[in-house]
């Protein structure tokens, strides 16, 4: 198996992530996109889809972590691949632990009333985001820019910078207010879109790390 290999594993993985993102918001949920978190959508009618969405995340990101490894973009035991498979760890406890309503946790205002399970789903979550955020800011810097994929990697760059920028406006925003919900999905669109581009430029092979043998033309 080679890079090629679990890049596109992880687009299909990704794919199904992005599927499912896309039916939560399109059916009937009685969530407000401007307001919820999306991990919220595990609360109601269609949280099984919530899971597949899930289940293709962490997929993608091991995947993602194989291909970038064979591709030499990042050393085995970089602090960026480190904090990516924190980051796929931590996204499978979210899961086990069940999220509280966030509107019923912060209506008596201060400290929010989360239960046990709440408290770790929350704080995982929070890790994990600092983690992928951190993950591909560091990958962008190693990665080198071919000719064929100049646009592809300006993009990488602006989406590395917009995730942070996006998650911080969430954090500085009140929980259960709008748009705080939005933010959050500006922030998963940033990194989701990411990880796509990165694994498409590592199956065409247009994508390298600065390590990496120049391929013969």
């Amino acid at each position: 198996m080679d890079k090629r290999f679990f890049a596109s594993a992880a687009l299909v993985a990704y794919g199904v992530q992005g599927a499912a993102f896309v039916a939560s918001h399109a059916l009937s949920t009685g969530y407000d996109p401007m307001v919820h978190f999306v991990s919220e959508y595990a609360l109601g009618p269609y949280s099984w889809i919530r899971r597949v969405g899930a289940v293709g995340v962490i997929v993608g990101t091991v995947g993602l972590l194989a291909a970038l490894r064979l591709a030499r973009v990042a050393p085995a035991r970089s602090t960026a691949l480190a904090l990516l498979t924190l980051n796929a760890v931590l996204l499978a406890v979210v899961q086990v632990f069940k999220v509280d309503s966030v509107a019923d946790a912060t209506a008596g205002g201060g400290v929010p009333d989360f239960t046990v399970a709440g408290w770790i789903h929350v704080i995982s979550g929070l890790i994990a985001a600092v983690a992928v955020m951190i993950a591909i800011l560091l990958i962008t810097f190693r990665l080198e820019r071919l000719s064929q994929l100049a646009g592809a990697y300006r993009l990488l760059v602006v989406l590395s910078l917009g995730a942070p920028l996006a998650y911080g406006l969430m954090m500085a925003t009140r929980p259960a207010t709008s748009p705080i919900g939005l933010y959050q999905r500006v922030f998963i669109m940033c990194v989701w879109l990411w990880q796509v581009i990165a694994c498409v430029g590592l199956r065409s092979g247009r994508l390298r790390g600065q390590d990496s043998p120049v391929p013969v033309r």
